[in-house]
């Protein structure tokens, strides 16, 4: 088995079978790839057109569970998963025909933990493709693309060798909206062997008013959880070469939690501040940024930590 393509699904039914397909119409053997459907607890019909396809396809493998979240729903797939590589799929995206078989010789030649590849936006029928790079073929480590560009944390945007995540122990950390800007930057510290293809092979559908594209309280506090992951993560391994990365991807956590913040009641605002006053510490990673907004926000917010939520806001509404 030489692919694991993992779809968690939940509340997707217009997009399902798009996805389904476009797994199946590919270049490699059925008995080769498998298709693992996670059913997260969906609430809609999506299972019964993944069912139907299943019916047809013996490399589609379903489990379900009660409604647990992304993070969990990929974890279980990972759990039973047979392939040499493992490539996380959304369930409301969908993938080029035909592309996997290059992907996986490309693995397979350059013996890597790792494959990052170009992107496709497709947002109300119209599709826009992501930046090609001029480092792209180049086999480097995980600190070495860290340390020269900043990385797309998506968790769909990079294969993986199975066994990589397996020794490293590498999970989403379940219950929190951005598991993946937790996770992809520690998978990125232990590569040895990573390349950029600029293939554009993944279809990223950008839904006007879905729950990734509207802030939230929720959203806001999770972006403190992943903050404090990576700092504490930064803080107990060498960082050498990749110091700069990581406080750059801290700081972007707090900024965007506190971009949330802009639309929360009173309330909630005062106790994501309290949150981040108890988290001041995270406040070091955004004045040491390379970027030079979030070195500003990270003096003025050390200037007045019990003022945190209101000194961004301050600062956006100018």
């Amino acid at each position: 088995m030489k692919l694991s393509i993992i779809i968690p699904v939940y509340n997707t039914e217009p997009y399902i079978e798009q996805c389904m397909l476009s797994c199946l119409k590919q270049d490699l053997p059925l008995d080769e790839y498998e298709i693992i459907v996670i059913n997260d607890g969906t609430k809609d019909k999506s299972m019964s057109i993944v069912e139907r396809i299943a019916n047809d396809n013996k490399n589609i493998r379903i489990i379900s569970q009660e409604n647990k979240g992304l993070s969990a729903a990929r974890n279980a797939g990972l759990g039973i998963a047979q392939g040499k590589y493992i490539w996380f799929v959304d369930s409301d995206d969908w993938i080029e025909e035909n592309c996997v078989k290059s992907l996986i010789v490309k693995m397979e030649q350059d013996d890597l933990e790792g494959l990052v590849y170009a992107g496709i936006r497709y947002i109300e029928g119209k599709t826009s493709l992501g930046a090609e790079v001029s480092y792209s073929n180049i086999v480097m480590s995980g600190k070495e693309l860290m340390s020269m560009h900043p990385i797309n944390c998506a968790a769909v945007k990079t294969i993986y060798k199975k066994e990589f995540l397996d020794q490293n122990n590498l999970r989403f950390y379940e219950g929190i909206y951005h598991e993946d800007h937790e996770f992809t930057p520690r998978a990125y510290y232990f590569i040895n062997r990573i390349e950029f293809t600029n293939d554009h092979v993944y279809y990223n559908r950008q839904t006007p008013g879905s729950i990734t594209q509207k802030p939230n309280p929720k959203k806001a506090f999770d972006l403190v959880v992943v903050a404090r992951s990576l700092y504490n993560f930064k803080q107990t391994h060498d960082m050498e070469n990749v110091g700069r990365a990581f406080d750059n991807l801290i700081a972007a956590a707090v900024n965007q939690s506190l971009s949330n913040s802009y639309y929360m009641d009173e309330d909630n605002k005062s106790m994501l501040n309290k949150r981040l006053e108890e988290s001041r510490y995270l406040l070091d990673s955004m004045s040491h940024s390379s970027n030079g907004k979030y070195r500003i926000e990270g003096i003025l917010f050390k200037l007045f930590p019990k003022r945190i939520v209101k000194t961004y806001n301050m600062i956006k509404g100018l």
